[in-house]
C-alpha cells in the first residue's frame, strides 16, 4: 500500500537534509549480469562509463549476479542430495567469469571462495541447509562475483576508479525502517557522506548481501534518491516496459513513462525492476533510464510528466489468470457501520488477499488472488463459514483480472468500446481514483491477454500509436519473442539428454531413422502406427461424435487419405482440387462423406459441390444474397462466427471480427429471409474458432451456442458441425488434450438432438510425422551458436509463419549424456526468418553431418512447403509397425 502513495509523499526527509554534493552530475548505473552476458557486453558497458566520464560527470557503479540466488538453491539442493565427499567446488563457476573476462590471474576472490565451499560441504555433511548457512554461502559468493565485476573495471584507467563498500548504515536500518517508500534521515546522510568521501571519479560498489537489500536496481535508486544525481540506469537483459505483460511478438516497446504509469505498470506483473525503485526516483525527480548490452536502441525512460510525451490512452496491459470472485448480498450492510470493517477481518484472519473491491447499497464483490501455492481447501471453507455467518455468497472461479494503465483512463471508455473489447462479458470492473488503471474481471478464455492486447493496441484501430511514446514491437526488437531483449532462453523442454522422449514413436526408431536421412536433401518420415492410434483415441474417446471429417488441408499425402479411409472418417476440404483428389483416389465414396467449407471460393468451387450431392457449407452472406439460384433447391450449412477466436498464433484464429471467416449472428434474420423465399433449406451449422487448442469445453460451448441458433431460426437443422482445433503438444514430453474431457463435456445438453460432427486434422497427422535433415554448418556468432541444416522454412513454414515451436533433436547424438549448447537451427534459405527454433539445445559434440530430427511436422508441414530458392523441401516416407526390438528404451 505505501507504494501507492503519492510521489509528494515519497522519502519525506529528504526535504530537511543538507543538499548533496552537486558540483559535478552523477550517474548511477546498475547492472544486473545474466548468464548470457560475454565478453563483448562488459565492453560495451565500459565504454559507455568512458562516455560518461568525457562528459564531465561521475559514476557510480553497481554489479549483481542475478542468478546468484537460483546458484545457491541448486548448489545446496545438490549438497544435500550427494553422497561423494567429491562434490563440485564453487571455483568452476568462477573461473570461468574469470577466462570471460580475461582475468586468469586474478585472485582477490579466492577467500570468499573457500568460505562458501566449506558452507556447502559442511551442509553436505550434516544433511541440512540452514537459513543461516543459505545467507551465508549466497553472501560469499556474492562477494567473489562483485571483486571479480570490480577488477575488470579497475584495470581499466581511464575510469579513475576506485572500489567501496556501501556505508554501514543499510546494515544498521531496523526491520521497522527497513520500507522503500520513506527512507530514514540517518541512512541519507550516511549516504551523503560516503559519497562525499569517495575521491574517485567512477566509484565501484562493493555490492554484497546487506540487511536492507541485495539488489542492485534498489540500490541504485536509494542511492540515486539520496544524492539527488542526474540520472539511475539499469543495465540488464531487459530493455524496459512494453504494452503487454507476456511477451507477445507485437507487444510495442514503451520509449517513455511519466513516473506514476511507469509504477502502475511495474505492479502489474511487468516487473522490469523493483516498483520501489520508481517510487525512490520519483520523490527526488531523478531520470530512469534501461539499457541493454544487447541492443543500440535506448529502452524505457521513465521521468517527470512534464518530461514525457502526452498520450492519454491505454499504455499497458496485463492478465492475471485462475481469479476468483466472491460476490456477497445482503440488505444489513445498507447503511451500516463497521460492517466492512467486520467482513474484511475475516479475509485478514485467514490471511488471504483480496484484489479488487466493487460495491453497491447491498452488495460487495471481490476478487481474491491466489497464492503461489494455490488456496488451501480447508482455509477457504472455513472462511467461507465466517464470511456466511455476515451475509450470503456466491462464488464465481476461473476468472482472469485484465488491468488496463494509462494516464485518463477515465475517459477512454467510448473508445474501449470501440476497439471492440466489451464482446466479452464483464464480471466486475474497478477504476483507480488517481485515473491510472482501469481493471475488468472476465471469464478465463484461452489467449485472453492477446485477445485484448490486438483490439486495444493494433494499428489503426484506434489512432495511430504516436511513436514518441510506442517504440518497436517484441518481435523487431527479439525475433525469438522472449521479453529478455534479444535473447532466447534455453529450452530444457526439449532437452534429451535430461528427459529421454520415449512416448515419441521415433525414439524407438531412431537408428532406423538416421540410416533413412538423405545426404544433402530434408526427408519427411511418416509413421503409420501413430496415425491409427490417434484415430483410434477419437472414436473410441468422443464417443458423442456421429461424424469424424478429418480436415484434408492438414495434410492431403494419398497413403495418408486412404489409411483414413479405410477407418471409416469422412473427409473436409476446402477447395474444388481437395474435392477431385477424394474422388480420384475413391470412386465409389458416398457423396456424404465429404464436405466442402470454402471461404471466399470461386462461384464455380460452389457448382461442382452442389452437382456431386457433397455436403456445402457457406461462411458469407454475399453467396446467398448474390447467387440465391445457386443454392436454390439445395440443403446448405452455414458457417457461425462465434464471435472470438481461439489458437496458437493470431492467423490460426478464425472467429471475431479480425477473422475473415464466418457469418455473424446478426445476419442470421436476413439468411432466414433468402432462404424460405428461394427454397432453400440449412440442414446444418457450422463453427469453428481456430487451430491448436487445449481449452477441453470449447467444443461443448460450440454446440451450446450452435444447438441454441438452430432453435431460433432453423427448424430443418440436424448437423452441428464443431469445427477442428485439437490441441497438438509440440513441446517433448507435453501432454496432450485432454479427450476425456473433452468427450465427458459432449454428453448431453441443448445439442442431443442433433447429429454432431467434427473436423480434425492436426491431431491425427502433426504427431505422426517428422522432419530429417543433415548439419550442414556451424557459425560462432556475438552470443549465438548458428547450426545449419538441410531443412529451412521451405520445408517447416510454420517457425517463421507462427513463431510455432517444433522440438529439435540431435538424432545421431540422441544417447549423448555430455554438455550441451544453446543454439540457434537454421537451414539453407536466403531469408533472416529461415531459423527453425531458437535457444535450442544441442550438444556440444554436434557435427557437419549428423541427423538432425524437427518433430511433429505432420499437420501443415509438407502441404505448405515450397521450392523457394529452387531447393527441393524434401520427399516422403511412410513406415509401417516396426517390429519387436529390445531396445525400446
Amino acid at each position: 500500500p505505501s507504494l501507492q502513495c503519492d510521489v509528494a509523499c515519497q522519502l519525506p526527509v529528504l526535504g530537511t537534509m543538507s543538499a548533496a554534493p552537486s558540483h559535478v552530475p552523477v550517474v548511477v548505473l546498475a547492472v544486473q549480469v545474466s548468464p548470457q552476458w560475454q565478453l563483448q557486453h562488459w565492453q560495451k558497458l565500459l565504454a559507455h562509463t568512458e562516455t560518461i566520464l568525457a562528459d564531465s560527470r561521475r559514476v557510480i557503479l553497481l554489479v549483481e549476479d542475478t542468478q546468484l540466488p537460483a546458484h545457491v538453491d541448486s548448489t545446496l539442493r545438490a549438497a544435500l542430495s550427494s553422497t561423494s565427499a567429491s562434490l563440485p567446488t564453487q571455483d568452476t563457476v568462477f573461473n570461468r567469469l574469470l577466462e570471460q573476462l580475461g582475468l586468469s590471474g586474478f585472485h582477490g576472490h579466492e577467500a570468499d571462495l573457500a568460505e562458501a565451499n566449506k558452507i556447502v560441504e559442511g551442509c553436505r555433511l550434516l544433511g541440512e541447509a540452514t537459513e543461516r548457512s543459505h545467507t551465508q554461502l549466497h553472501k560469499h559468493l556474492a562477494a567473489a562475483f562483485s571483486r571479480i565485476a570490480a577488477e575488470f573495471f579497475l584495470n581499466k584507467e581511464s575510469l579513475g576508479a576506485a572500489c567501496t563498500p556501501l556505508p554501514e548504515a543499510f546494515d544498521s536500518v531496523s526491520q521497522s525502517e527497513r520500507r522503500f517508500s520513506s527512507l530514514p534521515a540517518s541512512l541519507t546522510r550516511a549516504v551523503r557522506d560516503w559519497y562525499a568521501s569517495c575521491k574517485a571519479q567512477t566509484i565501484i560498489v562493493d555490492v554484497q548481501v546487506l540487511s536492507f537489500t541485495s539488489r542492485a536496481d534498489l540500490l541504485a535508486a536509494v542511492v540515486g534518491a539520496c544524492l539527488t544525481v542526474e540520472r539511475v540506469e539499469l543495465w540488464s537483459n531487459v530493455l524496459g516496459f512494453f504494452t503487454a505483460a507476456s511477451p507477445l511478438p507485437d507487444a510495442r516497446l514503451l520509449r517513455h513513462l511519466p513516473y506514476a504509469e511507469a509504477r502502475e505498470i511495474c505492479a502489474s506483473q511487468q516487473q522490469a525492476c523493483h516498483p520501489a525503485v520508481i517510487s525512490m526516483l520519483a520523490s527526488s525527480s531523478t531520470l530512469l533510464q534501461f539499457c541493454s548490452p544487447f541492443h543500440d536502441l535506448p529502452g524505457t525512460r521513465v521521468a517527470a510528466t512534464n518530461e514525457a510525451p502526452k498520450y492519454t490512452f491505454v499504455k499497458a496491459i496485463s492478465a492475471q489468470q485462475h481469479m476468483t470472485l466472491w460476490s456477497m448480498e445482503t440488505v444489513d450492510m445498507w447503511h451500516t457501520p463497521g460492517f466492512m470493517s467486520r467482513l474484511f477481518a475475516c479475509f485478514e484472519k485467514f490471511k488471504v488477499s483480496v484484489d479488487l473491491v466493487a460495491t453497491a447499497e447491498t452488495h460487495l464483490t471481490v476478487s481474491l488472488e491466489p497464492p503461489a501455492t494455490g488456496f488451501d481447501p480447508e482455509v477457504m471453507n472455513e472462511l467461507l463459514h465466517e464470511v456466511r455467518r455476515l451475509c450470503p455468497v456466491q462464488i464465481l472461479e476461473s476468472c482472469v483480472v485484465i488491468k488496463l494503465v494509462g494516464a485518463g483512463i477515465g475517459m477512454s471508455f467510448e473508445a474501449l468500446a470501440q476497439c471492440g473489447i466489451f464482446s466479452q462479458p464483464v464480471r466486475m470492473l474497478t477504476k483507480a481514483a488517481n485515473d491510472l488503471s482501469l481493471s475488468l474481471v472476465v471469464n478465463d478464455a484461452e489467449d485472453v491477454e492477446e485477445f485484448w492486447h490486438q483490439h486495444i493496441f493494433s494499428e489503426g484501430r484506434i489512432k495511430t500509436l504516436p511513436s514518441a511514446v510506442f517504440g518497436p514491437t517484441l518481435a523487431d526488437v527479439c525475433p525469438s519473442g522472449s521479453q529478455q531483449a534479444g535473447l532466447t532462453p534455453p529450452d530444457k523442454t526439449d532437452n534429451i539428454s535430461a528427459n529421454k522422449p520415449v512416448g515419441h514413436w521415433w525414439w524407438a526408431r531412431r537408428a532406423e531413422l538416421v540410416a533413412l536421412a538423405p545426404q544433402a536433401e530434408p526427408v519427411y518420415v511418416y509413421d503409420s502406427a501413430t496415425i491409427l492410434a490417434q484415430i483410434t483415441k477419437l472414436k473410441t474417446k468422443l464417443t458423442s461424435l456421429k461424424r469424424l471429417f478429418y480436415a484434408m488441408k492438414a495434410n492431403s499425402h494419398p497413403k495418408l487419405l486412404s489409411l483414413l479411409f479405410a477407418e471409416g472418417l469422412s473427409f473436409e476440404t476446402v477447395s474444388r482440387q481437395e474435392m477431385e483428389l477424394v474422388f480420384s483416389l475413391f470412386p465409389t465414396i458416398e457423396n456424404s462423406r465429404i464436405l466442402f467449407t470454402p471461404n471466399f471460393a470461386h462461384r464455380s468451387e460452389y457448382e461442382f459441390a452442389l452437382q456431386r450431392g457433397i455436403h456445402v457449407t457457406v461462411d458469407n452472406l454475399y453467396c446467398l444474397q448474390h447467387w440465391p439460384d445457386l443454392f436454390k433447391g439445395h440443403e446448405i450449412l452455414l458457417r457461425i462466427d462465434p464471435g472470438t477466436g481461439h489458437g496458437h498464433h493470431a492467423h490460426v484464429k478464425t472467429g471475431g471480427s479480425d477473422s475473415k471467416f464466418g457469418i455473424t449472428q446478426a445476419s442470421l434474420p436476413e439468411i432466414v429471409q433468402i432462404c424460405e423465399a428461394n427454397n432453400i433449406t440449412v440442414v446444418g451449422l457450422h463453427c469453428h474458432s481456430g487451430s491448436g487448442i487445449g481449452n477441453t469445453q470449447m467444443w461443448a460451448q460450440h454446440a451450446t451456442l450452435l444447438a441454441d441458433l438452430a432453435r431460433k431460426h432453423f427448424p430443418h437443422a440436424k448437423y452441428l458441425d464443431l469445427g477442428g482445433g485439437l490441441g497438438h503438444p509440440y513441446h517433448l514430453n507435453e501432454k496432450e488434450v485432454n479427450l476425456d474431457e473433452v468427450g465427458a463435456s459432449l454428453e448431453g445438453g441443448l445439442w442431443s438432438k442433433y447429429e454432431l460432427w467434427m473436423e480434425p486434422g492436426r491431431y491425427i497427422i502433426a504427431g505422426a510425422c517428422a522432419i530429417l535433415g543433415r548439419v550442414t554448418q556451424i557459425k560462432k556468432k556475438d552470443t549465438w551458436t548458428y547450426v545449419g541444416t538441410t531443412a529451412g522454412m521451405n520445408s517447416l513454414i510454420r517457425p517463421a509463419l507462427y513463431q510455432a515451436h517444433h522440438a529439435i533433436v540431435n538424432l545421431s547424438r540422441a544417447d549423448d549424456t555430455g554438455p550441451t549448447m544453446t543454439s540457434a537451427v537454421c537451414g539453407p534459405i536466403c531469408e533472416s526468418g529461415d531459423v527453425l527454433g531458437r535457444g535450442r539445445e544441442l550438444p556440444e559434440t554436434t557435427a557437419e553431418g549428423d541427423v538432425v530430427l524437427i518433430d511433429s511436422a505432420g499437420a501443415y508441414g509438407r502441404c505448405m512447403a515450397s521450392f523457394y530458392n529452387l531447393r527441393n523441401p524434401g520427399d516422403e516416407i511412410f513406415l509401417e509397425a516396426p517390429a519387436p526390438s529390445a531396445d525400446s528404451a
